[in-house]
């Protein structure tokens, strides 16, 4: 009697729970019409990009179940390289096409210093593989084509793909909805963690004496030796972390003395990025430049040391590019001094293919615009033959050679352009650049929220006249 009675209970416990959470189901279900929509679908990244440095761990593809895709590819800006993940605008565009029922996968193939030529390779490759996916490859490409034609790629790594499967059977419970949406709250609205991977926007006047501070001991102590390996609790380390400001955002903190164990010529490279970044964002490129141009003379044999440090060495050839307190008569006088006092540098490539661009700046310009289009050329052509609409989008930050080139090839080919460069010059002029940019380059959320939506825009154009 007791077990009959035990077991009746415990059915009826099963029943209620059951009855309880089909009740709170079709609650939520109910309430779910009443709630914005472009919560339905959040993707919530699975490693801890705010405290990475490696912004191409994987290649996104935001998969909603349909056949037809839209390949994102380029370089920082498409990657996202400076936010997390679902701050990029190819996620960003992928939520428009969603909300708006247009049912388009969407792969992030953006990859940090990528380049024209690049771009080409990676969109052969993909084709080969899954050809019959792609309906349109949205294009933002070309700023680092001088330096990457010249020197190689600054970021040659093989990625993974990682694909992001929304939504899946459980996934689209309205429970799992509501418990995605507060990790969603926690993870990006309440600020448990920063959305930009590198905030140099918090950066105080202090904490720049004193990143300029470190970065003067740190460039002594070991680009005199050149295998010191940098760690947090080493003694180089400690000593670095003397005479700190009394007060200081751990963000800066955990920036210029990251808990990872780094060879130090990495280290110095990454610390030497911070600055350049942050005077990047205050558009000083010539100060970019001044401090580059010191560096290498005070270590010649170190800064145009072969496969290493070609982040500063890119870094370089685009604050010239960009400032202009620097002709480029006066650097290549500093190369010559340079090249007499150390004749090792003539066996140093690197150091001869940048001083080759320097003597020829103006021809090589247009060798590289030459080799730009040839490249465009083929892109269309391959685009063509597979029924792929290539869009084309100019930068929001004044890359005028990259922009320029990217405006001509639309106009050559008959192709949909978003020129995204006027559009964020009319925002800027009314409302400021640091609202839109992060730095000098490359977009805030709400920068490439805005890029999202103007490529979205087009398609959504596109589909309608069935182009």
């Amino acid at each position: 009697m007791k077990k009959s009675s035990i077991g009746i209970k415990i059915g009826i416990s099963i029943a209620s729970l059951l009855i309880t959470v089909m009740a709170v189901e079709i609650g939520l279900r109910t309430v779910g019409h009443l709630v914005q929509q472009a919560y339905e679908k959040e993707y919530i990244p699975e490693i801890d990009e705010a405290n990475t440095q490696d912004n191409d761990v994987t290649y996104e593809h935001f998969n909603s179940g349909e056949e037809s895709s839209v390949m994102c590819i380029g370089d920082s800006f498409t990657n996202g390289g400076n936010v997390q993940s679902y701050d990029s605008y190819p996620y960003f565009l992928f939520k428009h096409l969603d909300n708006d029922l247009r049912n388009l996968s969407v792969f992030n193939y953006g990859k940090c210093e990528s380049t024209t030529f690049d771009a080409l390779e990676r969109i052969k490759l993909f084709l080969e593989k899954k050809q019959k996916k792609i309906k349109y490859i949205s294009i933002l490409v070309g700023s680092a084509d001088m330096f990457g034609e010249s020197f190689g790629p600054v970021n040659d790594r093989t990625i993974l793909d990682k694909e992001i499967k929304i939504p899946s059977f459980i996934k689209d419970f309205r429970i799992y909805k509501m418990y995605r949406i507060l990790k969603y709250e926690y993870y990006r609205r309440f600020g448990f963690t920063d959305r930009l991977r590198i905030p140099y926007s918090n950066i105080t006047q202090k904490e720049l004496i004193a990143t300029h501070f470190i970065y003067e001991n740190a460039r002594n102590i070991y680009t005199i030796n050149d295998d010191l390996i940098y760690n947090f609790n080493a003694p180089e380390a400690i000593k670095l972390r003397e005479n700190l400001p009394k007060e200081y955002n751990p963000s800066w903190f955990n920036e210029v003395f990251p808990k990872e164990t780094l060879p130090a010529k990495i280290y110095l490279e990454r610390i030497t990025m911070y600055l350049t970044s942050v005077y990047a964002r205050k558009n000083k490129h010539s100060s970019i430049t001044k401090l580059l141009l010191d560096l290498m003379n005070s270590h010649p044999l170190y800064f145009w040391q072969e496969d290493y440090l070609k982040a500063l060495k890119y870094n370089l050839l685009q604050s010239l590019k960009l400032q202009s307190q620097y002709l480029p008569g006066d650097i290549l006088q500093a190369l010559l001094t340079l090249e007499s006092r150390h004749p090792q540098l003539k066996t140093k490539g690197d150091f001869l293919e940048f001083k080759n661009v320097i003597k020829n700046w103006d021809k090589y310009t247009i060798e590289i615009d030459k080799k730009r289009e040839e490249t465009w050329d083929e892109m269309a052509s391959l685009a063509e033959q597979n029924g792929i609409t290539l869009i084309l989008h100019t930068y929001p930050s004044n890359y005028s050679s990259a922009n320029n080139m990217l405006r001509k090839m639309a106009k050559k080919h008959d192709l949909p352009l978003v020129d995204h460069n006027k559009t964020f010059s009319k925002l800027i002029a009314a409302e400021g650049r640091e609202k839109y940019l992060f730095d000098d380059d490359h977009c805030t959320p709400l920068g490439y929220q805005i890029i999202a939506e103007n490529v979205f825009k087009l398609i959504r154009e596109l589909e309608i006249h069935g182009r």
